[in-house]
């Protein structure tokens, strides 16, 4: 008899995001309009971009985060339900405005575990490639596309014997008012199995997955060394 589950009520503290340049100043979010560049106490010398300057735009970013998932239906017991996932992901971005690579590992915590059996769990990881058109219909709407191949790292597709899982994935985000922002996702999922049915089970293992969700996102802080903290639900 099949269980039917109910997607998980995602809320979920972005940590700190820290970028590393080898210039700061150049940094595209922190580059100075033209004809702002220049010193107070040098108004004659100003400043121009140098054909090397495009590689000092590269930035490197490393995001912690941690989110709390249960499910949006209870039963009796909704310990049994909730848990804690805690991710690490590194971006680095290319002199390509909007172009990013990225790496992502993590573990998960449950709220109940069976006797024995420890309640953290290693996540599955992934190497990914990315691109963001920023600031499109006055700086209100950015929209995200990133393609991304899972890598069986966690005790569940070692089990099952997955191969590989690329995903395509596409996110328009709003800001609505101020650092409040809305956004929708759509995402597609192949899941590569060594064998279609799941291993002394009679089933079969899903290959095809497709979703969506619709949440909000919230800047509660943000710092120019140390990058920001957001609250989301979705």
């Amino acid at each position: 008899m099949r269980r039917l589950l109910v997607h998980s009520v995602l809320v979920g503290l972005l940590g700190t995001s820290t970028a590393i340049a080898g210039d700061d100043k150049t940094s595209p979010a922190k580059t100075a309009p033209l004809g702002q560049e220049k010193a107070a106490g040098n108004k004659s010398t100003p400043t121009t971009k140098g054909p090397t300057d495009s590689a000092k735009e590269e930035i490197v970013r490393v995001i912690a985060g941690i989110q709390f998932r249960m499910m949006a239906v209870s039963d009796e017991d909704p310990a049994n339900d909730r848990s804690l996932v805690y991710s690490l992901n590194g971006i680095v971005g290319f002199p390509i405005k909007g172009l990013t690579a990225g790496v992502s590992t993590g573990f998960s915590e449950k709220f109940v575990a069976e006797e024995g059996d420890s309640a953290f769990r290693l996540s599955d990881s992934s190497l990914s490639v990315g691109f963001v058109h920023h600031h499109l219909a006055k700086k209100e709407l950015s929209v995200a596309h990133r393609v991304t191949a899972w890598l069986p790292t966690s005790r569940q597709s070692l089990r099952r014997e997955l191969r590989l899982a690329p995903t395509a994935r596409s996110r328009v985000s709003y800001r609505i008012l101020g650092a409040l922002s809305a956004y929708y996702q759509l995402q597609g999922q192949y899941r590569w199995y060594r064998y279609a049915e799941v291993p002394n089970r009679l089933a079969m293992n899903t290959q095809w997955v497709l979703g969506n969700r619709l949440g909000l996102n919230y800047t509660a802080l943000k710092h120019k060394t140390f990058g920001r903290v957001n609250l989301g639900t979705g």
